[in-house]
């Protein structure tokens, strides 16, 4: 699992607004969306290693964008924050829907820390808080806590797997579903904090 993060900061509405459309490589989560196998377009790379057993089926490369404006130093700032998952940079070794799901969920994930990042961003501002350092600092601790968040994952769903020339059979694991209905219904509850919801 590949991640990138960045913290953009513009003090100009007008260079914020150039960045609005996300190009064409990179797939803005939504809740309409959901990722397909031919969206991984990197070159393959061969990661299955049977001594081992190490099993690596997928990268996705995902990150949170956060751009920040603000008119002047004595009024809050504003943050749009937008989750997303590069196409040239996500590549499938094994191409299934069990390995697909695998990485929706890791996609999720991390609509889940942009959505806490929202959320966190509005309170600060209700509460006046100008200093961008503060933002800063709370955009550092969800993104930390959503590296753990993915670490956990992928450590509750070792996969075990069975390499026969180039047949790869492996066992699911049921803690998938339990992920994925789980990191849902957490979304659900921040539905208010979508990037739409935020324009």
């Amino acid at each position: 699992m590949k991640f990138t993060f960045k913290i953009l900061i513009f003090s100009s509405i007008l260079l914020f607004l150039s960045f609005i459309t996300a190009p064409q490589d990179l797939i803005l989560w939504r809740n309409i969306n959901s990722l397909q196998i031919k969206d991984f377009q990197a070159i393959q790379k061969d990661t299955l290693k049977t001594g081992n057993k190490k099993f690596l089926g997928a990268i996705s490369a995902i990150s949170i964008e956060v751009i920040t404006t603000q008119k002047s130093r004595y009024t809050p700032p504003k943050l749009v924050v937008k989750n997303y998952f590069d196409k040239q940079q996500s590549w499938m070794l094994v191409k299934n829907d069990y390995v697909l799901q695998h990485e929706q969920i890791h996609f999720n994930i991390s609509e889940l820390y942009a959505r806490k990042i929202r959320k966190s961003a509005d309170s600060l501002a209700r509460k006046n808080i100008t200093n961008l350092n503060i933002y800063r600092n709370m955009v550092n601790d969800w993104e930390q806590k959503k590296q753990k968040t993915n670490n956990q994952f992928d450590a509750e769903n070792d996969d075990s797997f069975l390499k026969i020339g180039k047949e790869i059979f492996f066992k699911k694991n049921p803690k998938q579903k339990e992920w994925l209905d789980k990191i849902n219904l957490e979304l659900q509850k921040l539905n208010i904090y979508t990037y739409e919801n935020n324009l």
